[in-house]
């Protein structure tokens, strides 16, 4: 299994996951239990995901191509929202995703809080401010992360002509509310 974790500040989990004193530790996972999953549908495909919320998209799109699904066969267009240029990762592997995908698929960072006199030419502002009636009008949309941006998401995507019915997501939550 591989995991995509980010340290968050007073985060008890991430800080101890990326702790070196925890190399080797035992630890006991339980699945998820949602529904979550890539449907093998003939149209285009959106995905949309924000910071660590690439994980599951990720695992989306590796099935699909182990699994030589019928979705490879559609154009890809994932849309990754994250602050400023430390925070992209898995490029060279999302790149060669790209590669092994049949049909187009197009990458897309977008930095929400890149400064401006930074060398970064690519896309700024919030990943929904990139979605549009090109990635969405017929196409299934797969969003995760946080709950904002899956919301801000959903309501773009409905408004430039995606059916609502073709919209799943997995809305990420942390502990920041609940009192230890």
């Amino acid at each position: 299994m591989s995991f995509f974790v980010r340290g968050v500040t007073g985060g008890r989990m991430s800080n101890w996951l990326i702790d070196p004193l925890n190399v080797n530790s035992k630890v006991t996972l339980s699945a998820a239990n949602g529904d979550f999953y890539l449907r093998d549908q003939s149209a285009p495909v959106l995905c949309v995901a924000g910071g660590s919320g690439l994980a599951p998209i990720i695992a989306l799109i590796e099935e699909a191509i182990q699994n030589n699904s019928a979705i490879v066969d559609q154009p890809l267009t994932l849309l990754m929202g994250v602050r400023s240029q430390r925070d992209i990762y898995y490029q060279d592997q999302i790149n060669s995703l790209g590669t092994q995908w049949r049909n187009e698929f197009r990458f897309t960072p977008v930095l929400s809080d890149e400064p401006v006199a930074s060398n970064w030419l690519g896309h700024r502002g919030f990943v929904t401010n990139y979605i549009d009636q090109k990635t969405s009008l017929g196409a299934t949309g797969y969003l995760c992360g946080p709950p904002p941006m899956i919301d801000a998401a959903m309501i773009k995507m409905q408004e430039n002509g995606m059916d609502l019915n073709r919209i799943f997501f997995d809305k990420f939550l942390d502990q920041s509310g609940i009192k230890p």
